[in-house]
């Protein structure tokens, strides 16, 4: 009788264990996933740092090495120290007798910079000090390069008189002219996945097979009610900078066949987007610089909306923007992000049927206990 009874005292400390083990791990599990599932959206505040005025309008800006290239309209390249972004000091310029556009990249100590007339002027800024006027991307008469796209020794150009150019850079003294496509669109801006360029134009988002780079051919073109001024692809989605239309979103799942999405009303002229941690950045001129929810691009919502300061263009390092406000200059922003939490106390799917199974569990001990004492 005594070894019955340790018998059965040990199988009930043994299914108590049990039980134990498996409440624990299950809370533990769902406690994962309830926190998991609390996490819904980034939200963003920027926090500014300092203003450079640059000389005329900055209208483009790239960043590299805590320096800041700024496409200066009239006064062409600047070139500013950023390593202290609360107070950016002037390093140099550079000049070619032009306008500069949108576009502005360092690639292998060089700075490609899009203009007016010169369709892409190239500085070689191995010594950012003193830069140096190398050579131009240049085609028969009047040309305006809006921005640009470099991958590898080839430079994609949107062009707003000729619409598109291909050059190859291997040696940037010597840019070759490769293939164009014009067909009377006006380019404003430039996207490439692929064998694809996909270019903003004065009728919507034009779409061009460049599998071969002598010759560019037509594959769509998605037409919108007004001119489109900028693009950025990311995923699966086509983000247009639609003017006076606001922010455009497309899917490209089939790259050939955009389909409409949804579209975002901004109050001014939206004529440039970047899309970062699943948000928008969307210039609105003088409206702005709008930060646009993206997580469901069927549920467009506006997290941060920074009206002070005009906005042309943006450039990201990993904790600043680099916003290239026009008339006013250079603004320079911390980006601050948190995590924001949405705890419903909603209890999820997988902690309901957890509970279910616990609650068998201790049935069946019960169950036991009640038979043993029969």
């Amino acid at each position: 009788m005594v070894i019955l009874m340790k018998i059965l005292k040990k199988k009930i400390l043994f299914e108590g264990s049990i039980f134990l083990f498996l409440f624990l791990s299950i809370l533990f599990v769902n406690f994962s996933i309830f926190n998991q599932a609390s996490l819904t959206d980034v939200v963003f505040t920027l926090e500014h740092k300092s203003t450079y005025e640059t000389l005329d309008a900055a209208v483009g800006v790239y960043v590299e090495n805590d320096i800041a290239y700024i496409a200066d309209r009239h006064e062409d390249l600047q070139i500013i120290d950023v390593s202290n972004p609360s107070n950016p000091s002037f390093i140099s310029s550079g000049n070619f007798g032009s306008s500069t556009r949108y576009g502005i990249e360092v690639k292998d100590d060089y700075c490609y910079v899009s203009a007016w007339n010169s369709r892409i002027a190239i500085f070689n800024v191995t010594d950012p000090s003193s830069p140096t006027f190398t050579s131009t991307c240049y085609g028969s008469g009047l040309n305006d390069g809006c921005d640009f796209v470099i991958i590898d020794d080839l430079i994609y150009v949107s062009d707003w008189i000729h619409c598109f150019y291909i050059y190859n850079i291997s040696n940037p003294s010597f840019p070759v002219a490769l293939g164009s496509y014009s067909d009377g669109y006006k380019a404003s801006d430039i996207e490439i996945r692929e064998d694809y360029a996909y270019l903003a134009t004065s009728d919507g988002l034009l779409i061009l097979d460049i599998s071969n780079v002598t010759s560019p051919s037509y594959v769509n073109l998605y037409s919108t009610s007004e001119r489109i001024d900028g693009l950025t692809i990311a995923g699966d989605y086509a983000y247009l900078a639609g003017g006076p239309q606001g922010l455009i979103i497309l899917d490209i799942t089939n790259p050939t066949h955009p389909e409409y999405v949804n579209i975002y009303d901004t109050p001014e002229y939206t004529c440039r987007v970047e899309v970062r941690y699943n948000h928008a950045f969307a210039c609105d001129s003088y409206g702005g610089l709008k930060i646009i929810s993206i997580a469901d691009p069927n549920d467009l919502t506006l997290t941060y909306d920074l009206k002070k300061y005009q906005s042309i263009n943006i450039f990201f390092t990993e904790e600043y923007a680099y916003l290239a406000s026009g008339d006013d200059g250079l603004n320079i922003f911390y980006i601050n992000q948190t995590n924001q939490t949405n705890q419903t106390g909603i209890i999820p799917l997988e902690g309901i049927i957890s509970i279910f199974v616990v609650l068998l569990i201790m049935s069946k001990i019960k169950k036991n206990k009640k038979i043993r004492k029969e």
